[in-house]
């Protein structure tokens, strides 16, 4: 479906480039094709690793179909994803970690935690209900961005500020404000929070491998610490961002993008 009506559009408006986000089949033979994205290494849950190897064929040989492969990563020791993003195939082009932010500024701080929930149902709700609960129990000023439309009915305490849907200028001042960050460990909140700069404890959504592997990424490079959902306390959780130097804040870097697109236009 995605392939047919991808074809479609070529035919329509004459595309000579696609650049595709992550979508596998929004390609076409007719055109130039970039696919976008950070896993080069697929990582399976426990349960799965003896299909890994045949899982990663397929997932190269979807990859292949593209004529460049654009990874939103460092290459080398540097690299946020680590071995996930690790790749030497023919086609793939490091672009740098890719945000809506640039480098954040502090501002007076109004929080001492803001959490900023993401994720699937229902671990997202799971992970609300354990903040709701636990802010009448703690003096910390706490900002809950809840990722959601949906509304809360109660706010519990007067240290909590709720927050339902953000737009990215907002979430901004939100972690200006604050002091530490806590967060699940997708790769899209790692490249913002690198390139916006501050503290950081992820909490990895559970039985998702990759933001397990994430965490302990940022926790290698010493920029943030991590706790499981299930071993969580709010003071100990802020004793661990304590624990690291925090994200560098790095201002947006292009270049590596600029010459990748270069290649694509002058192909």
């Amino acid at each position: 479906m995605e392939h047919r009506e991808t074809e479609k559009i070529v035919t329509r408006f004459g595309v000579d480039i696609i650049i595709s986000d992550n979508r596998y089949g929004c390609r076409s033979s007719r055109t130039t094709n970039v696919f976008v994205g950070h896993q080069a290494n697929l990582i399976l849950p426990p349960g799965l690793k003896r299909l890994s190897s045949l899982v990663n064929r397929l997932h190269t040989a979807a990859i292949a179909r593209f004529n460049y492969w654009w990874v939103p990563d460092y290459q080398g020791h540097e690299s946020l994803a680590g071995v996930l993003s690790a790749s030497d195939r023919p086609g793939v082009r490091y672009i740098g970690p890719l945000s809506r932010f640039g480098r954040i500024a502090k501002s007076i701080r109004m929080y001492d935690v803001a959490f900023l929930l993401s994720g699937p149902e229902p671990q997202r709700t799971l992970l609300e209900r354990w903040v709701l609960g636990v802010v009448p129990t703690t003096d910390l000023k706490i900002a809950l961005v809840r990722g959601t439309a949906a509304s809360l009915d109660h706010v519990p305490a007067s240290n909590l500020w709720v927050f339902n849907v953000l737009g990215s200028d907002d979430v901004a001042k939100i972690i200006a404000a604050s002091d530490v960050i806590i967060a699940r460990s997708g790769y899209s909140t790692i490249m913002d929070l690198f390139h916006a700069g501050g503290r950081a404890v992820f909490i990895p959504t559970p039985g998702q491998t990759e933001q397990e592997h994430l965490a302990r990424r940022m926790a290698e490079l010493g920029y943030a610490g991590y706790v499981e959902q299930g071993m969580i306390d709010l003071t100990s959780v802020v004793k661990t961002a304590s624990a690291y130097g925090g994200f560098p804040g790095r201002e947006q870097d292009y270049s590596h993008l600029s010459n990748a697109l270069d290649e694509v236009l002058s192909g």
